[in-house]
């Protein structure tokens, strides 16, 4: 029998769960219901229970209730109580026993505290007829105290199925000649439902691809997460039309649908979700309960489409949704919105948000287009940083008549919102927003620059603050405003330390749209300055100032209307305004849809060489570097408005960044400072074909997490070009050296794959050594050539890019290798620095993981001297599932810190941990420094935390397996290589994988012989076939003659393993004399020899 006390105080309740709804297959017994039955003295009570009927109480003598069930099919129930809650005449210590087939269970409750309802007793098997029961016992000589009894039921329980996981792998689904019988491993093996996809949980690289012009009607709702650089990808294949997902009006659910879940990427799908009435609908569903931190969620060339949501609240109807529904501390990071058309959905078009003051990160919201929107286009809500930027919100508020806008920001800390077009929103009568802009409620620094606005029914842009938030920093600049509606500026409640400076607003003479318009129901706004900007207003609207506090307009030129006056209310500060016609060359004619990479986009609001504008305005500090057009800052003194007049012919440079391009793990949050367009010459090392310094124009510097910066450096092609060619000529081994400026959090350097490729097929030796203040990477081109890497990917060179990045982990990341080493009893030493090469091409990155048999070098930087190498290894770091391997590392001392060099053929996540190691049956032994270091490093075991046991045989297996880990080599998924190594066994994915890379061969017949004793002559085998595989499959050369009086005993095959082990100093004799082939090898020695291997291999330090 098992009790279990359930104790209640005011200072610590236990909670129930309370069953809110009926259950099927269920059995309740209540007062009056067979299989009811009482002891003692019992009568009705007022207080109603189940069913809202009288409960039973008891306060004399000894008294029970007893329910007893009839149970008609054996099995697991849930087992509930009606609790019935009194707190002066209640019981604190209510008797339960649930007896069951098998046992029983008693516990106590308090009744006195809480809420009536139904209690969970817990999960308990029954057997099928009368055997089991609940029952309740009271207490004699307590006659204030009531035992209350009610209903108790009993729920069958049917645990959920479990996780079918998916092999990693590429599946195929289509609707027409698909079938779900198949594989879905092949175009013509494909699915053929959603429900199929849905079925199961898939693992980090796969992909879930539905055929283009296919149409499925339901849900599209896989299971499983990705992991970093191996995210699960879902888009279409083939030619013609997007895949269509039609939700057929499912409710309070997306038609794709995501419940935490991270690293995924949702590609060219068409989603609907169109029904005869509203409800709460969504098209594409990122939903997080309680999870923590979900990460990287790209959703990129989408068309969502009429979503019948509910106009009533913003979340009841979102065309993509990224939300936390439940959870004070869910959030998201890295998440990339791109190139999708939101088109006809009530009631919001693009929403991200997490809880109050629960700020996601990452967020990029890019190159969308927004149209026929019921109330909100785009909202980017509680975010540190996030950039809209390159979107178009066309039609928005169209139906929901209450307070929504087109592009927005809500409880952000420094946004940026810029390159985006925002016209036509529909000012409804309810609707006291409607503007093309807003920042909104709990922002700090929000940054709205290079925006086009028109048309829109409330105007350009509304700052608003109500009482208990605030509104702080906000900046507005180089933006042209044509036509709005309304009021142009809309400034509602306390806001302050706002700025605008260097727009262009202009109203025709149709126009009755204020200019600027103040309202004070929110409070008053105060220290809100305008300077150099143009107010074209040829219409009969004004300014609506009402009561601020501190405004000053500094510098502005005003024509057409009057300019804003102080008044008793209205403390302003107006100095050197300028009164005359700005000359635009064509003011009014922007028109609509414009491309901002266009270079004559609104021409007509660019200076005529007349204008009074130019040479007029006030130096702003922190400007941005780049006027509307892009040209620089500034040509002569300022210019007022939003165009920096420069006499020079040519229309300005690049506005910053392509918004066709994919962003990578961290955007930024910057506009960029544009590529130029003059490569220049190298420099100072241009006479040095082994060193390439980036210049300016190659490097962008943008804002990262937690305040730190990414930084990314293009390399010029012709630069590349240049220095490779000369690099050929050298002498020594082929390495050029491209150095990262700075200290940054984020490290990338992107490379052109084209001259990459050329210069590969000419020199396969050629290595580039990427340095940066987090180590090195050395990159040898002969990596391009493996299979998987652009032979067979229909990959064109031409427009392709190699990026190589270097990043300081996630703070999540750092605590979850914290949490996985010291469970393990180990600690941290530095920071953890992940490696990527990701293939980039015009609409997809690919990121590269395993090179096959090419071994690659890279440094981490460690600020510390590490004294004791033999106690610190470095470890690979898998954050998805917090496991972790050590690799080979060779420590050195440079300047104060250490580098910890790590060759291995795959990239990760990469950590240094301090271990120290020894064996009590090591002491005194031959062996004893081998293989503590070993152990140190994580590569060996001891059979007890005390012991190593050195003389035990070692089987194949067992050396297999000990060799994969000394190489610090995976042991991925395999092909099984033999007929005896079964898929359960615990060595089989070691063996397989050791057979992959050819350091294992087969006994003959298709066997390994796994639990057979390994010999000295087989060991030696296999040890040398790992000392080729690093060294890249070379050969050795020269004699074959076994230097042992018992060579005669090596068998043929393993003959010039040996001689060449022997060359190489990796083993010794048995004797002076002989080596004894075949005597079984023991533990010491395989440790002994994998020690010595390392070390000829560089790969530990000597």
């Amino acid at each position: 029998m098992k009790r279990i006390f359930l104790q209640f105080s005011m200072g610590m309740m236990l909670f129930f769960s309370f069953a809110l709804v009926g259950h099927a297959a269920e059995i309740v017994i209540d007062y009056g219901n067979p299989g009811y039955s009482e002891t003692g003295t019992w009568q009705d009570s007022g207080l109603k229970g189940y069913n809202s009927t009288s409960t039973r109480y008891s306060n004399v003598g000894e008294r029970t209730a007893q329910w007893t069930p009839t149970i008609t099919e054996a099995g697991e129930y849930e087992v509930f109580i009606y609790k019935i809650t009194n707190l002066t005449a209640g019981d604190k210590d209510v008797d339960i026993e649930v007896v069951y087939d098998g046992g029983s269970s008693v516990m106590e409750q308090d009744w006195t505290i809480g809420t009536s309802g139904w209690v969970s007793l817990g999960k308990y098997p029954f057997a099928a007829g009368t055997s089991g029961y609940v029952i309740m016992n009271g207490e004699a000589g307590y006659s204030t105290v009531y035992s209350r009894a009610d209903a108790v039921k009993f729920v069958s329980y049917t645990p959920p199925p479990p996780e079918q996981y998916a092999d990693v792998g590429t599946y195929y689904v289509d609707a027409v000649n698909g079938d779900d019988a198949n594989s879905g491993m092949s175009e013509d093996s494909a699915w053929k439902t959603l429900d199929k996809v849905n079925t199961y949980t898939y693992r980090p690289g796969s992909n879930i691809l539905l055929k283009s012009g296919g149409y499925w009607i339901g849900q599209l709702k896989p299971k499983g997460s990705g992991a970093a650089g191996s995210p699960i990808v879902i888009d279409s294949y083939g030619s013609g039309n997007k895949p269509i997902i039609d939700g057929n009006g499912i409710a309070n659910a997306g038609v794709v649908h995501l419940v935490n879940q991270e690293y995924w990427e949702i590609n060219n799908l068409e989603v609907v979700n169109d029904a005869p009435s509203a409800d709460s609908r969504f098209g594409i569903y990122i939903e997080l309960k309680d999870y923590g931190t979900a990460n990287h969620i790209y959703v990129r060339n989408c068309y969502v489409h009429n979503i019948k949501g509910d106009n009533s609240h913003p979340h009841r109807g979102v065309g993509i949704f990224y939300f936390v529904s439940s959870g004070t501390d869910s959030k998201f990071n890295d998440i990339l919105i791109e190139n999708n058309t939101v088109k006809s959905v009530d009631r919001s078009g693009i929403i991200l948000r997490s809880p109050d003051g629960t700020f996601s990160t990452g967020l990029v919201i890019r190159n969308n287009m927004v149209e026929d929107i019921g109330g909100d286009g785009i909202v980017a809500k509680t975010s540190k940083a996030p950039l809209v930027e390159y979107n178009i919100a066309k039609g928005t508020s169209a139906r929901a008549n209450n307070a929504n806008a087109a592009i927005w920001t809500w409880y952000t800390d420094d946004a940026v919102v810029q390159y985006n077009e925002s016209y036509d929103t529909v000012r409804l009568p309810n609707n006291l927003d409607a503007n093309g802009f807003d920042s909104d409620f709990n922002n700090r620094r929000s940054l709205f620059q290079y925006n086009y606005s028109h048309n829109n029914g409330g105007g350009f842009i509304l700052l608003i603050n109500p009482a208990g938030s605030y509104n702080d920093g906000t900046i507005v600049r180089y933006n042209i405003s044509q036509n709005d509606g309304e009021k142009v500026i809309n400034l509602l409640g306390y806001i302050e330390n706002s700025e605008f400076y260097n727009n262009t607003f202009y109203l025709d003479s149709a126009a009755t749209a204020k200019m600027i318009e103040v309202r004070n129901f929110f409070g008053i706004p105060k220290t809100t300055t305008f300077k150099n900007n143009i107010f074209y207003n040829l219409g009969s609207g004004g300014f609506d100032m009402r009561i601020v506090e501190g405004f000053v307009f500094d510098t502005n030129i005003f024509y057409g209307g009057e300019p804003p006056a102080a008044t008793a209310d209205a403390d302003i500060s107006i100095v050197n305004s300028i009164i005359a016609d700005p000359k635009f060359v064509n003011p009014g004619s922007g028109g609509s849809m414009i491309d901002f990479n266009d270079p004559d986009r609104l021409a007509g609001y660019r200076l005529q060489s007349n204008s009074p504008a130019i040479n007029a305005g006030l130096v702003i500090e922190d400007n941005g570097g780049k006027d509307f057009w892009g040209n620089p800052l500034y040509t002569g003194q300022p210019d007022i408005g939003a165009h920096e007049y420069d006499s020079a012919p040519g229309p300005g440079t690049d506005p910053g960044t392509n918004p066709g391009t994919n962003p990578g793990t961290d955007p930024g949050t910057g506009p960029g400072t544009g590529s130029g367009t003059n490569p220049g010459t190298d420099t100072d090392h241009d006479c040095d074909p082994t060193q390439y310094t980036p210049q300016d124009n190659e490097i962008r510097v943008d804002s990262a997490q937690d305040g730190q910066s990414a930084i990314t450096v293009i390399i010029d092609e012709e630069r590349l070009a240049r220095k490779l060619k000369k690099l050929q000529t050298t002498e020594n081994d082929p390495v050029l050296q491209l150095t990262i400026p700075g200290t940054h959090a984020l490290n990338a350097i992107e490379l052109p794959l084209s001259v990459l490729n050329n210069h590969m097929e000419d020199n396969k030796a050629v290595v580039i050594r990427i340095n940066s203040d987090l180590g090195s990477y050395d990159f040898p081109l002969s990596i391009l050539s493996l299979d998987n890497v652009i032979s067979g990917t229909n990959t064109n060179t031409d427009d392709a890019s190699l990026i190589i990045r270097m990043d300081k982990a996630t703070s999540e990341d750092g605590e979850r290798f914290d949490q996985s080493i010291a469970e393990q009893g180990l600690n941290r030493i530095g920071g953890l620095v992940d490696f990527k090469i990701i293939l980039q091409t015009k609409d997809k990155e690919k990121e590269i993981h395993h090179f096959g048999n090419i071994f690659v070098k890279r440094i981490m930087i460690i600020d510390d001297v590490i004294e004791d190498v033999t106690s610190a290894t470095a470890v690979v770091f898998d954050p998805v599932t917090g496991q972790f391997q050590a690799v080979p590392s060779v420590f050195t001392e440079k300047d104060g810190k250490t580098e910890v060099a790590i060759v291995r053929n795959t990239n990760s996540l990469y950590g240094v941990v301090h271990s120290k190691k020894s064996f009590q049956d090591m002491i005194g032994h031959w062996a004893a420094k081998e293989v503590e270091v070993l152990a140190s490093k994580l590569i060996v075991n001891g059979t007890t935390d005390q012991n190593y046991m050195p003389n035990q045989p070692l089987t194949r297996a067992q050396f297999a397996a000990l060799l994969l880990r000394g190489l610090g080599l995976p042991a991925d998924k395999a092909t099984n290589a033999f007929v005896d190594v079964s898929a359960d066994s615990w060595y089989a994915l070691e063996v397989n994988a050791a057979a992959k890379y050819g350091l294992v061969q087969g006994a003959g017949d298709g066997r390994f012989n796994p639990d057979q004793s390994i010999t000295r002559e087989q060991m030696v085998t296999m040890l040398m076939r790992a000392v080729a595989f690093v060294q890249g499959g070379a050969k050795t050369k020269g004699s074959s003659e076994v230097p042992f009086a018992d060579g005669d005993q090596v068998s043929s095959y393993a003959r010039q393993a040996v001689v060449d082990a022997v060359r190489a100093e990796l083993i010794a004799g048995k004797t002076t004399t002989t080596f004894a082939p075949q005597e079984g090898a023991t533990r010491a020695q395989a440790a002994v020899m994998i020690y010595r291997a390392l070390q000829y291999l560089k790969l530990i330090n000597e």
